[in-house]
């Protein structure tokens, strides 16, 4: 009961020390970290890079360029701790964006240190890691002919998800939509098939209405893939449907996001199954 109020007053002496400081960051921070440290009863940082005040560290640009910075405070594998002296409140976007790098960076460090001993945390091991994908594409069943709700919503804006309702199986793949049999020889006999070609691209009056929700849109596309034994451009796609309004500005997105699923991939100029 002693040691519970002694540790009480200890923690309410923090507080009313350290409320209302108007000292700047870089002269109270590190006091403040080391009183906090001792009112928990663990060790301070050291001079060591594992756990230290003034983390020297690079941030890597979306650009490919970087810059040099410093954590305030660092424990590699626990926490950055980033001090910042606001006036408008801890919710200011320079406090988040602060937070926010100083986070990507130390997971960044993680994941470095974690692939150098051989762990790789894949984002979709079943697509993106090459022995697992392997294996996938040798398995037949709902897994490699359904496209499911869980796969689609990942990819798709939130915004584009209300009313997402998948879960139906692909065609079967087959011989190219408008695709021309092999004629008949004077003999009567059917020429010799030739190496398949692009699908040509439907006339206006073979076009099909362009959906209006999503799902439809997917699954339509996918058709059209499915069905033709080689690539087929974007232009050939465009051209198998018909629609008011910019629909054509939504193919690239959705021949991406199948691609994303495993059920399309990019071949020449053109998409295939």
């Amino acid at each position: 009961m002693g040691e519970h109020n002694t540790n009480h007053t200890a923690a309410e002496q923090f507080i009313a020390r350290w409320t209302g400081k108007t000292a700047s960051e870089l002269s109270s921070a590190q006091s403040f970290v080391i009183e906090l440290c001792a009112l928990l009863g663990v060790a301070p940082p050291t001079h060591e890079l594992d756990y230290m005040f003034e983390r020297p560290i690079t941030f890597s640009h979306g650009d490919g360029s970087t810059s040099a910075g410093r954590i305030d405070c660092y424990l590699r594998g626990h926490f950055v701790l980033e001090a910042k002296k606001v006036k408008a409140g801890p919710a200011t976007k320079g406090f988040d964006d602060a937070l926010l790098r100083a986070r990507l960076v130390a997971l960044n460090a993680q994941r470095a240190a974690e692939e150098e001993k051989g762990t790789v945390r894949w984002l979709r091991p079943e697509f993106h890691d090459p022995a697992q994908r392997a294996a996938a594409q040798g398995q037949a069943g709902s897994d490699g002919s359904t496209l499911q709700n869980s796969e689609l919503s990942a990819h798709i804006p939130p915004g584009l998800q209300p009313g997402l309702a998948m879960d139906m199986p692909l065609p079967a793949s087959g011989p190219a939509t408008g695709a021309t049999p092999a004629k008949a020889s004077r003999k009567g006999k059917s020429a010799a098939p030739t190496d398949a070609a692009p699908a040509a691209p439907a006339s206006s009056t073979d076009a099909q209405a362009w959906p209006a929700a999503l799902p439809e849109q997917v699954r339509e596309v996918a058709a059209v893939l499915a069905a033709s034994p080689a690539a087929v451009p974007l232009a050939a796609i465009e051209a198998r449907f018909k629609g008011r309004g910019p629909w054509k500005k939504s193919l690239p997105r959705i021949l991406e996001t199948l691609e994303a699923l495993g059920r399309a991939r990019r071949e020449g100029h053109g998409w295939r199954n």
